[in-house]
């Protein structure tokens, strides 16, 4: 079992593997057993006022009913790409989200879904779990690249924001602190090997000749 939902008729409906559907009635107390069209997995389902409930899940797949499940209607989604997670909107509206960046909507119940392709700032088109409606920006959607916004109609996706990084002070020296003395420039340091000699400068030099 992979997913439970409330209808609007408040009763409760799970899907699952291998085209398994539950419902019930009385909160829970008895369930009704029932098969999918689809004999395959289902990951999420969806409710609306009523009884109008809708299943979504492997490879794209996905199935709706206005009678809790006594008969289903096929609906077209373009893909064949599995789908992970969904967020009903208002009037039958719902937004679906799966492998490879999948994003489906459709703006009501009578309208059909519009597939489109997530992409990141580098170009990755991630597996999407989970999708929620953002006012104003669009939708926040989730899956193995972490969170991020998804704006339609071609506007630019990006993560959502952040705090920004506090700046970085130069560090200021403190005149109070002593410069390191410089070197006696009239001592020349001369490497032979591992010897270090030391020798005066040249007008010293001449005097020991002169006294010679």
């Amino acid at each position: 079992l992979n997913a439970i939902a409330r209808a609007g008729s408040g009763a409760l409906v799970i899907a699952g593997e291998r085209g398994t559907f539950l419902r019930s009635r009385d909160g829970g107390v008895t369930w009704t057993s029932k098969r999918l069209p689809y004999e395959g997995s289902m990951f999420g389902v969806l409710s609306w006022q009523d009884d109008h409930i809708l299943v979504y899940g492997l490879r794209g797949n996905v199935y709706e009913s206005r009678d809790l499940g006594d008969s289903w209607t096929r609906v077209e989604t373009g893909i064949t790409t599995s789908l992970m997670g969904g967020y009903a909107l208002e009037n039958g509206g719902a937004v679906l989200v799966g492998a490879n960046g999948a994003i489906l909507t459709r703006a009501n119940a009578d309208a059909p879904f519009t597939a489109n392709a997530f992409e990141t700032a580098t170009g990755e088109t991630p597996l999407l779990s989970g999708v929620l409606p953002v006012d104003g920006a669009g939708y926040l959607v989730i899956g193995d690249t972490g969170a991020h916004l998804y704006r339609p109609q071609g506007r630019r996706n990006t993560k959502p924001p952040q705090r920004p990084a506090r700046p970085v002070r130069p560090l200021r020296r403190d005149p109070g602190l002593r410069q390191p003395a410089a070197r006696p420039h009239h001592l020349h340091r001369h490497h032979r090997g591992d010897d270090v000699l030391r020798q005066p400068a040249q007008g010293g030099r001449r005097l020991q000749e002169a006294g010679a």
